[in-house]
């Protein structure tokens, strides 16, 4: 998912890592280092890039969100044509480092951000076939996110269209 203004650029170029004004990037990087952490999964947070595994879900949960300007694009990605490695890993644990960071008391199903840290580095699972996906997605209890650790090149970038 992203901005129309973004959709142009992404089928002429593909996609480069996560974005550094991504609010979540962000603070989930500055809460890691704001406790200590340095290098604790398999992957650096702020170089990779973030997918969704259902449109239909990544469209509903963006309609609230005011991120995109009301005018979001769903990028469908080939991930036949991605050589760059690929984890799934469980999003609602990555968005608990944040709740952790920035609101200590928010309801979360981790006692600490160390607990946190532990469960999300845990729920990670190394794609060494994306015909497993399916099978692997069913080990996260939470949302699951697709991990691309490197770039994803323009012609594995299927289609762009409207929400």
């Amino acid at each position: 998912m992203t901005a129309r203004d973004n959709a142009d650029s992404i089928r002429d170029e593909g996609l480069q890592g996560s974005p550094m004004n991504n609010s979540d990037t962000e603070l989930i990087a500055e809460a890691l280092a704001s406790q200590g952490y340095d290098s604790e999964f398999l992957f650096d947070r702020t170089e990779v890039i973030y997918c969704h595994l259902d449109p239909s879900e990544v469209v509903e949960a963006y309609e609230i969100s005011s991120e995109f300007a009301n005018d979001p694009v769903v990028v469908v990605v080939d991930l036949e044509a991605v050589s760059a490695q690929l984890y799934l890993a469980d999003m609602t644990i990555a968005n608990e480092l944040i709740d952790h960071h920035v609101a200590p008391n928010a309801p979360t199903t981790t006692e600490t951000f160390d607990e946190a840290v532990r469960q999300y580095r845990e729920s990670v699972i190394r794609l060494d076939d994306i015909s497993l996906i399916r099978k692997q997605q069913e080990k996260i209890d939470g949302y699951p996110e697709l991990v691309i650790d490197g770039d994803v090149p323009p012609t594995a970038i299927v289609e762009s269209r409207p929400t």
